[in-house]
């Protein structure tokens, strides 16, 4: 029989999925437009409501969507870096 210590289990790796939520403020209206990811908006041009993919919010006279009540979260741009560069290593 060993003696010693008992080998100490590993905890398991959770990947962590940064997912960037593009937003767009609409130049005719002014309200703010999340557009799906991965979304590259040239700024120097302007963008409308009408642009929108997502029909739900595709007019100036749909209401604006709730960030705050849209589950995404705000992380710290520090933080954010550093999970990219591990992702990238």
């Amino acid at each position: 029989m060993g003696r010693g210590r008992k080998k100490k289990e590993e905890e398991p790796v959770v990947p962590v999925i940064l997912q960037e939520d593009v937003w767009a403020q609409c130049d005719g209206c002014q309200k703010w437009r999340r557009l799906p990811p991965g979304t590259v908006l040239d700024e120097s041009q302007p963008w409308y409501c009408k642009q929108n993919a997502d029909p739900r919010y595709n007019s100036c006279e749909a209401p604006e969507e709730d960030w705050q009540n849209s589950g995404d979260k705000e992380l710290d741009p520090t933080l954010v870096a550093e999970l990219k560069a591990h992702q990238a290593a």
